[in-house]
């Protein structure tokens, strides 16, 4: 690979792939002969530093008295080999004999065990298998997501400002126009990209959505909603997601013909993008929470795939594997900067997450042109 042929955010992904000490060390040659820009090279002499260190360590005997219980669950969520996580367990039994330490790898031991009888393991709710642990969200109205729901179209949040919308916003959508694009033609799908606006006096911004690639705005004005705070603006948005479900958690005052989608109204929505801003990220939270769902924060990159997944928390079983259609792939830079992680909101065995949710950096991606083609407004 080439390091002259990519910009820094490209490369960064494609760096952490390579594992070869001389394929590395060629490319950093390359980049000092060529545009010998520092922060390439600083992301290759540390993944080459890196690889370096992984060489040298090899296989290492592992003593749980040595370690914290912090640092003993960072090791174990390593290791899947029975007879290690065996060993381990006794030598924890034989010196310290911490409780915790014992059921962290006790854990681990089960996730790769899974389970003997080939029977589906009854799964109850965090407040019946703890009950001796506090559960501050066992109130919580929404704790319990949907089982066997139906999900379609992304949702873009329409953040604005002094009554215009934000550059980030005009990102998102281009964007989300282009995923769901590409997502129809992969699947044979009409979903679509719904703008939602939310404020006082937005029914022109919610219009102007409709020109930068959403194919559906819907919004809800009021003069209260003029200054955004961040319970009311929870409420609003997580009522419309749930508008029209007839499920128990829809709270909708009405219709949700804007949900139909061949004759079916859809429970949630399939994604949701919120802008990396101030204001973004807080409703991220608060909605994805409310949702009971995840999210990926301060992403850069964005694509629809599929992926296998083989960890036992998603498939069901130690040593299965699962296929999993229609992700949204999540990319956000880690602490360095240098180096990029994928993050996926996957379903899980009897519990679905959806929508799957992502805030956007402002500036990721290209600020579209205007099209003056309106196609549908809900208020």
């Amino acid at each position: 690979m080439d390091p002259r042929e990519y910009e820094i955010a490209e490369l960064g992904p494609k760096v952490r792939e390579v594992e070869d000490l001389d394929e590395l060390e060629e490319m950093l040659e390359l980049e000092e002969g060529g545009p010998n820009r520092e922060d390439v090279k600083t992301l290759l002499v540390s993944r080459i530093e890196k690889v370096e260190a992984e060489e040298k360590e090899g296989p290492q005997e592992i003593d749980p008295s040595e370690l914290t219980v912090a640092e003993l669950g960072n090791v174990v969520r390593k290791i899947d080999a029975v007879d290690e996580l065996e060993v381990l367990l006794e030598e924890e039994k034989k010196g310290q004999d911490r409780k915790t330490a014992k059921r962290l790898i006790e854990s681990q031991l089960e996730s790769v065990q899974g389970s003997e009888d080939g029977e589906e393991t009854e799964r109850l709710p965090p407040e019946e298998k703890h009950p001796d642990l506090d559960h501050p969200t066992a109130d919580k109205q929404y704790v319990k997501a949907l089982e066997g729901g139906s999900y379609r179209d992304m949702w873009v949040y329409c953040e604005t400002q002094q009554g215009q919308l934000i550059d980030a916003t005009k990102e998102m959508l281009g964007k989300a126009r282009e995923l769901m694009d590409e997502y129809n033609d992969s699947y044979g799908e009409t979903e679509r990209v719904v703008a939602v606006v939310i404020g006082d006096s937005v029914e022109g911004l919610a219009e102007e959505t409709i020109a930068y690639g959403a194919d559906v705005a819907i919004y809800t004005e009021d003069p209260r909603l003029e200054r955004f705070y961040h319970k009311p603006y929870t409420e609003v948005f997580c009522e419309m997601a749930r508008a029209g479900s007839g499920s128990e958690w829809d709270d909708s005052r009405g219709d949700a013909d804007w949900k139909t989608i061949e004759g079916e109204v859809y429970d949630e929505p399939r994604y949701v993008l919120f802008p990396a801003t101030n204001n973004g990220r807080d409703l991220s939270a608060q909605v994805q929470a409310e949702l009971d769902s995840g999210l990926a924060s301060d992403c850069s990159g964005l694509y629809i795939e599929e992926t296998v997944i083989s960890n036992p928390a998603k498939t069901g079983g130690a040593g299965d594997k699962k296929e999993f259609e229609r992700v949204l792939h999540m990319k956000r830079p880690d602490f360095s900067g240098f180096e990029y992680s994928t993050i996926l909101c996957l379903d899980a065995p009897g519990r679905e997450f959806h929508p799957q949710g992502a805030s956007v950096i402002p500036g990721s991606f290209d600020l579209p042109e205007p099209c003056l083609l309106y196609t549908s407004l809900s208020g």
